[in-house]
């Protein structure tokens, strides 16, 4: 797995750079795509690499501040069974060796899914951001696929395969 690091001389620490991709099929600005804004702008600010994939004229883009436009992608995302998207995320996975893939919506999970299913090094995190670690589906939720455990406030945990 590709790991990046950065080492802090003034306060002798190792601060490991995530590569995070962040899935919304949203189509208007709500409290949930306020959350994933807030969350994404964040990460970059702590020193991780964000890329987003939204819809096409998703409102959102606009609350990307922090996230540079060449990770920004525009998809379809039209529904779960989106074939096109789920492959082209995928690719966008690989080509960008994601470590952690985050689906924002229930329709977007089964297309995250597949998206970290081609990619062994990639996790899942597709449980609402407001559910305990200790109420997240159980490792096997998506059987022979991908596994997460949680996200609690802005700690993100995923299991091992």
């Amino acid at each position: 797995m590709y790991i990046q690091a950065r080492f802090n001389v003034e306060t002798c620490s190792v601060h490991f750079v995530l590569r995070i991709l962040q899935i919304s099929s949203a189509q208007s600005l709500g409290g949930g795509e306020r959350h994933l804004a807030d969350l994404a702008n964040g990460l970059v600010a702590r020193g991780h690499v964000v890329h987003v994939a939204l819809r096409p004229r998703s409102s959102l883009i606009a609350e990307l501040k922090s996230v540079s436009r060449k990770n920004v992608i525009t998809l379809p995302l039209r529904n779960s069974l989106d074939v096109k998207s789920a492959r082209e995320l995928s690719r966008l996975v690989s080509k960008n060796n994601i470590q952690i893939v985050h689906a924002h919506m229930a329709r977007d999970y089964p297309l995250a899914a597949y998206a970290v299913r081609g990619n062994p090094r990639s996790r899942l995190i597709d449980a609402p951001c407001s559910v305990p670690l200790e109420s997240a589906a159980p490792d096997n939720a998506f059987e022979g696929g991908a596994r997460y455990r949680g996200v609690s406030g802005s700690r993100l945990t995923a299991s091992g395969r």
